[in-house]
């Protein structure tokens, strides 16, 4: 923790002196490559920090930083870039309700056919857990 704690007290001196990369490779080199990706995002460098979280990133780390990509991408109007990055993390119905709000209906709908035929299970686990659990009526 202390040594955490030193990396991101060096990292923003560097940021603050405008460098970036050193700052970012500092991050990394720490093990805390969510943080770096961070920076790169809250500086506008998306490409970056998504090409960071996929290299470097735990699954998790790596999922909230492209969630974060994905609204930025679709707070910019890039909607269909938006989809693809739901899509690459498997947030299916993210990606669906996406596709609506672009008018792409029945790109939407056969996301959900897709999604449903290849998870049958799911649905009706969801569908057993919403009935209380049970299998029968």
């Amino acid at each position: 923790e202390a040594a955490a704690a030193a990396a991101h007290r060096a990292a923003g001196r560097m940021l603050e002196a405008g460098k970036l990369t050193e700052a970012v490779a500092l991050l990394c080199a720490a093990g805390l490559g969510g943080a770096a990706a961070e920076q790169l995002q809250l500086r506008g460098k998306w490409e970056e920090a998504a090409a960071l979280a996929q290299a470097c990133l735990s699954p998790k780390e790596r999922a909230g930083a492209l969630r974060r990509w994905a609204d930025y991408l679709r707070s910019r109007g890039e909607g269909a870039r938006s989809v693809e990055v739901l899509l690459s993390l498997g947030c299916f119905d993210e990606a669906a309700t996406r596709l609506v709000e672009l008018g792409a209906y029945e790109l939407a709908a056969l996301l959900v056919r897709a999604v449903g035929e290849a998870r049958p299970h799911q649905r009706s686990t969801k569908g057993a857990q919403a009935n209380g659990g049970g299998g029968g009526g």
